[in-house]
Protein backbone atom coordinates (compact mmCIF):
# COMPACT_ATOMS: atom_id res chain seq x y z
CA UNK A 1 0.00 0.00 0.00
CA UNK A 2 2.76 2.41 0.95
CA UNK A 3 4.80 1.44 -2.11
CA UNK A 4 1.78 2.05 -4.37
CA UNK A 5 1.25 5.48 -2.81
CA UNK A 6 4.90 6.40 -3.37
CA UNK A 7 4.98 5.13 -6.95
CA UNK A 8 1.72 6.74 -7.99
CA UNK A 9 1.30 9.53 -5.46
CA UNK A 10 4.76 11.10 -5.60
CA UNK A 11 4.73 12.13 -9.29
CA UNK A 12 1.06 13.10 -9.01
CA UNK A 13 1.94 15.33 -6.06
CA UNK A 14 4.59 16.94 -8.23
CA UNK A 15 1.99 17.31 -10.98
CA UNK A 16 -0.36 19.14 -8.60
CA UNK A 17 2.48 21.47 -7.63
CA UNK A 18 3.13 22.09 -11.33
CA UNK A 19 -0.59 22.75 -11.89
CA UNK A 20 -0.25 25.54 -9.36
CA UNK A 21 2.86 26.60 -11.26
CA UNK A 22 0.95 26.64 -14.56
CA UNK A 23 -1.70 28.93 -13.13
CA UNK A 24 0.94 31.03 -11.38
CA UNK A 25 2.10 31.73 -14.89
CA UNK A 26 -0.95 33.94 -15.30
CA UNK A 27 -0.01 36.06 -12.29
CA UNK A 28 2.26 39.06 -12.65
CA UNK A 29 3.90 38.91 -9.24
CA UNK A 30 7.58 37.95 -9.00
CA UNK A 31 6.80 35.21 -6.44
CA UNK A 32 4.30 33.55 -8.81
CA UNK A 33 6.75 33.69 -11.69
CA UNK A 34 9.56 32.19 -9.60
CA UNK A 35 7.24 29.41 -8.41
CA UNK A 36 6.25 28.62 -12.00
CA UNK A 37 9.94 28.11 -12.84
CA UNK A 38 10.91 26.20 -9.69
CA UNK A 39 7.98 23.73 -9.80
CA UNK A 40 9.25 21.74 -12.85
CA UNK A 41 12.70 21.48 -11.25
CA UNK A 42 11.18 19.39 -8.43
CA UNK A 43 10.94 16.46 -10.86
CA UNK A 44 14.73 16.24 -10.75
CA UNK A 45 14.31 14.80 -7.23
CA UNK A 46 13.22 11.54 -8.87
CA UNK A 47 16.74 10.77 -10.14
CA UNK A 48 18.99 11.03 -7.04
CA UNK A 49 16.55 9.41 -4.62
CA UNK A 50 16.63 6.33 -6.83
CA UNK A 51 12.91 5.70 -7.20
CA UNK A 52 12.10 2.95 -9.66
CA UNK A 53 10.38 4.94 -12.40
CA UNK A 54 10.11 1.81 -14.54
CA UNK A 55 7.14 0.52 -12.54
CA UNK A 56 3.78 0.69 -14.29
CA UNK A 57 2.35 3.02 -11.61
CA UNK A 58 5.19 5.48 -11.97
CA UNK A 59 5.13 5.40 -15.78
CA UNK A 60 1.36 6.08 -15.72
CA UNK A 61 1.83 9.04 -13.38
CA UNK A 62 4.66 10.54 -15.39
CA UNK A 63 2.78 10.13 -18.66
CA UNK A 64 -0.07 12.15 -17.14
CA UNK A 65 2.50 14.83 -16.28
CA UNK A 66 3.84 14.79 -19.85
CA UNK A 67 0.29 15.02 -21.26
CA UNK A 68 -0.66 17.97 -19.05
CA UNK A 69 2.64 19.71 -19.77
CA UNK A 70 2.10 19.21 -23.51
CA UNK A 71 -1.39 20.72 -23.32
CA UNK A 72 -0.16 23.85 -21.54
CA UNK A 73 2.79 24.07 -23.94
CA UNK A 74 0.42 23.91 -26.92
CA UNK A 75 -1.88 26.58 -25.41
CA UNK A 76 0.94 29.06 -24.82
CA UNK A 77 2.61 28.26 -28.16
CA UNK A 78 -0.62 28.93 -30.07
CA UNK A 79 -1.09 32.19 -28.15
CA UNK A 80 2.51 33.16 -28.92
CA UNK A 81 2.02 32.42 -32.62
CA UNK A 82 -1.17 34.51 -32.60
CA UNK A 83 0.55 37.39 -30.86
CA UNK A 84 3.41 37.33 -33.38
CA UNK A 85 0.93 37.30 -36.26
CA UNK A 86 -1.19 40.15 -34.90
CA UNK A 87 1.84 42.07 -33.62
CA UNK A 88 -0.19 43.16 -30.60
CA UNK A 89 2.76 43.42 -28.24
CA UNK A 90 1.83 40.30 -26.24
CA UNK A 91 4.50 38.05 -27.77
CA UNK A 92 6.94 38.64 -24.91
CA UNK A 93 4.27 37.77 -22.34
CA UNK A 94 3.37 34.48 -24.04
CA UNK A 95 7.02 33.64 -24.61
CA UNK A 96 7.61 34.01 -20.86
CA UNK A 97 4.67 31.72 -20.13
CA UNK A 98 6.15 29.08 -22.46
CA UNK A 99 9.17 28.68 -20.17
CA UNK A 100 7.44 26.61 -17.48
CA UNK A 101 5.76 23.93 -19.66
CA UNK A 102 8.87 23.76 -21.86
CA UNK A 103 11.07 23.28 -18.81
CA UNK A 104 8.71 20.62 -17.44
CA UNK A 105 8.73 18.61 -20.67
CA UNK A 106 12.52 18.85 -21.04
CA UNK A 107 13.06 17.69 -17.45
CA UNK A 108 10.63 14.78 -17.75
CA UNK A 109 12.24 13.66 -21.01
CA UNK A 110 15.65 13.94 -19.32
CA UNK A 111 14.44 11.80 -16.39
CA UNK A 112 13.27 9.10 -18.80
CA UNK A 113 16.55 9.27 -20.73
CA UNK A 114 18.69 9.09 -17.58
CA UNK A 115 16.67 6.07 -16.47
CA UNK A 116 17.23 4.42 -19.85
CA UNK A 117 20.98 5.06 -19.66
CA UNK A 118 21.14 3.77 -16.06
CA UNK A 119 19.32 0.57 -17.00
CA UNK A 120 21.65 0.07 -19.97
CA UNK A 121 24.71 0.34 -17.73
CA UNK A 122 23.11 -1.98 -15.15
CA UNK A 123 22.44 -4.57 -17.86
CA UNK A 124 26.11 -4.45 -18.90
CA UNK A 125 27.18 -4.88 -15.27
CA UNK A 126 24.81 -7.87 -14.92
CA UNK A 127 26.33 -9.48 -18.03
CA UNK A 128 29.88 -9.00 -16.73
CA UNK A 129 28.92 -10.40 -13.33
CA UNK A 130 27.10 -13.29 -15.00
CA UNK A 131 30.22 -14.18 -16.94
CA UNK A 132 32.19 -14.40 -13.69
CA UNK A 133 29.53 -16.58 -12.06
CA UNK A 134 29.46 -18.79 -15.17
CA UNK A 135 33.20 -19.39 -14.85
CA UNK A 136 32.78 -20.39 -11.19
CA UNK A 137 29.92 -22.74 -12.08
CA UNK A 138 32.03 -24.55 -14.68
CA UNK A 139 35.16 -24.61 -12.51
CA UNK A 140 33.44 -25.98 -9.39
CA UNK A 141 30.65 -27.89 -11.19
CA UNK A 142 28.23 -26.03 -8.96
CA UNK A 143 26.96 -22.47 -9.01
CA UNK A 144 27.72 -20.34 -5.93
CA UNK A 145 24.89 -19.86 -3.45
CA UNK A 146 25.80 -16.21 -2.93
CA UNK A 147 27.87 -13.44 -4.53
CA UNK A 148 30.47 -11.84 -2.30
CA UNK A 149 29.76 -8.22 -1.44
CA UNK A 150 26.06 -8.42 -2.26
CA UNK A 151 23.32 -7.88 0.34
CA UNK A 152 22.45 -11.29 1.76
CA UNK A 153 24.62 -12.56 -1.06
CA UNK A 154 21.85 -12.15 -3.63
CA UNK A 155 20.88 -8.45 -3.94
CA UNK A 156 22.99 -5.58 -5.26
CA UNK A 157 22.26 -1.89 -5.79
CA UNK A 158 24.13 -0.65 -8.85
CA UNK A 159 24.66 3.11 -9.10
CA UNK A 160 24.67 4.74 -12.53
CA UNK A 161 23.66 8.11 -13.96
CA UNK A 162 22.58 9.41 -10.56
CA UNK A 163 20.20 6.57 -9.72
CA UNK A 164 20.34 3.06 -8.26
CA UNK A 165 19.07 -0.08 -9.97
CA UNK A 166 18.59 -3.39 -8.23
CA UNK A 167 20.05 -6.68 -9.40
CA UNK A 168 18.99 -10.01 -7.93
CA UNK A 169 20.84 -13.33 -8.04
CA UNK A 170 18.91 -16.60 -8.19
CA UNK A 171 21.10 -19.72 -7.67
CA UNK A 172 19.75 -23.19 -8.57
CA UNK A 173 22.59 -25.59 -7.75
CA UNK A 174 23.97 -26.06 -11.28
CA UNK A 175 22.29 -23.05 -12.90
CA UNK A 176 21.75 -19.39 -12.06
CA UNK A 177 19.78 -16.33 -13.12
CA UNK A 178 20.64 -12.65 -12.64
CA UNK A 179 17.75 -10.23 -13.08
CA UNK A 180 17.46 -6.49 -13.65
CA UNK A 181 13.87 -5.27 -13.51
CA UNK A 182 13.07 -2.84 -16.30
CA UNK A 183 9.42 -2.89 -15.27
CA UNK A 184 7.08 -5.15 -13.32
CA UNK A 185 6.56 -7.68 -16.11
CA UNK A 186 9.79 -7.38 -18.11
CA UNK A 187 12.99 -8.42 -16.32
CA UNK A 188 16.31 -8.42 -18.11
CA UNK A 189 17.83 -11.83 -17.44
CA UNK A 190 21.37 -13.15 -17.48
CA UNK A 191 21.41 -16.96 -17.32
CA UNK A 192 23.99 -19.72 -17.26
CA UNK A 193 25.22 -22.76 -15.41
CA UNK A 194 27.38 -25.86 -15.43
CA UNK A 195 25.81 -27.35 -18.56
CA UNK A 196 23.70 -24.40 -19.55
CA UNK A 197 24.79 -21.98 -22.30
CA UNK A 198 25.43 -18.41 -21.15
CA UNK A 199 22.74 -16.08 -22.49
CA UNK A 200 21.12 -12.74 -21.69
CA UNK A 201 18.24 -10.57 -22.77
CA UNK A 202 14.55 -9.95 -22.12
CA UNK A 203 12.69 -13.19 -21.39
Amino acid sequence: MVATFVLLGFPLLLLIINFIGFFSNFQKTMTARIFSIVSPLLFLIIVPIGLDITSSFFIFSLLICVLVGSIFFAIHFIKLAGALTKKNGLAKTHLTKLVQPTLLLLILLSVFKLNELALGETDKFAIAMGQKVQQICILKQKCPDTIEGWKNGVIYQYSSWGSKKQLQYWPYDKTFILTVHHDIDTPYKVEGGVNKPFKYGFR
